[in-house]
């Protein structure tokens, strides 16, 4: 097991688990801060700023960081996604209860989303198509 810096034994991480430090330096990294900003403010250190990058990007690509780091972006930013549903129904509301403009650019929207102005064609036509092969020239005699 390994042993922390005052000599007691510490207990194993399991592979792809983040300690504390490795977290709030992934949720730092999700707030915009950058790599040695995130990786100053968690690690208390105070080395140069190569030394720092450095050791930041150690961090940075150590397994399940960047994941860590795309699911806490994610995470900050859900709830100002709308989910299609929830589009549907402002725009509808729109296109019923607003200014004319309005109105007509929400239809327009809406039937954008449903794919009203797709175009589709069907084509019958019949055609001969002739092929040429290569003849085999036969040796005399056969």
């Amino acid at each position: 097991m390994p042993r922390k810096k005052d000599g007691t034994l510490s207990p194993k991480r399991k592979e792809g688990t983040l300690s504390v430090k490795e977290e709030n330096f992934c949720i730092a990294v999700a707030a915009g801060r950058t790599v040695c900003e995130a990786y100053q403010e968690n690690y208390d250190t105070k080395k140069t700023a190569v030394k720092c990058n450095s050791d930041a990007y150690k961090v940075y690509g150590k397994i399940g960081v960047k994941e860590r780091i795309r699911d806490a972006i994610m995470d900050r930013y859900a709830p100002l996604i709308l989910e299609q549903e929830e589009r549907i129904r402002i725009l509808s509301n729109t296109a019923l209860n607003g200014e004319t403009k309005d109105s007509l650019k929400a239809i327009d929207i809406l039937n954008k989303m449903d794919g009203s102005y797709i175009e589709r064609i069907e084509v019958k036509e019949t055609a001969q198509i002739t092929v040429y092969l290569p003849q085999k020239r036969l040796p005399d005699g056969v």
